[in-house]
């Protein structure tokens, strides 16, 4: 199961980092007259998809929030929320500023464009916050667990290991071996070992051990050896 929240959650983030160059690029072209103070609705463009991405990774954050709370203490959680909410209003706010700034004079609007330049910083100020926050409930809490365990429940068919299992045909033969054989050693071989142990060799053996070691080819080669 890959989680959805970290990937929208970065998308605000990354556009309140290029936030404050932007609108500071644009407060010093409008300044000397190289773009004109309608250029100023770019800046408005992005901060809306800042609004909007951060409420949407709010909201799939909320979604998660059960699964993860099951692995992380509900406290670390609640206060990554409550900074990702920060976060958003800050937006909101700035976002409502330079949404005015087109609609006042120039005189005014040059000001206001110098308070929302700086005002920027603010939000991406909680913004890093808060990914901190979410990336420590992912790494140093073991958040993360929680997407590893609910993939490998929505995987696991009850068949899962490499151990033959009593009663359940795990070959895939058409005639498989009674798997419960295979766990059972040889009960024959068994009672051939104690009597060999005890010096009563059977002449039918079908395991046979030779007394007589001149027999091994092992040894034959050692006594060439001691000859030279």
């Amino acid at each position: 199961m890959v989680p959805l929240h970290p990937f929208l959650a970065h998308v605000p983030l990354v556009l309140a980092l290029f936030m404050p160059f932007i609108l500071w690029s644009l407060v010093i072209l409008i300044a000397k007259k190289k773009v004109t103070p309608q250029g100023w609705w770019a800046a408005v463009i992005v901060q809306s998809l800042i609004v909007i991405f951060a409420y949407i990774a709010l909201s799939s954050g909320e979604g998660e929030e059960d699964l993860v709370a099951q692995f992380v203490p509900k406290r670390f959680i609640g206060k990554h929320e409550n900074m990702a909410e920060v976060f958003s209003g800050l937006s909101v706010i700035l976002l409502g500023v330079m949404i005015v700034i087109n609609f006042v004079q120039e005189k005014l609007a040059k000001n206001l464009r110098i308070l929302a330049a700086l005002f920027s910083i603010v939000p991406l100020g909680f913004g890093l916050y808060t990914g901190r926050l979410g990336g420590e409930i992912a790494y140093a809490y073991g958040g993360a667990e929680a997407y590893y365990t609910a993939d490998y429940e929505d995987h696991d068919d009850g068949q899962m290991g490499i151990l033959p299992t009593p009663g359940m045909n795990t070959s895939e033969s058409e005639f498989p071996v009674d798997e419960l054989e295979l766990n059972n050693p040889d009960s024959d071989y068994d009672e051939y070992e104690r009597e060999r142990n005890a010096g009563e060799p059977r002449e039918d053996d079908p395991y046979p051990y030779p007394e007589d070691r001149s027999s091994f080819p092992e040894d034959e080669e050692d006594r060439s050896n001691e000859a030279y």
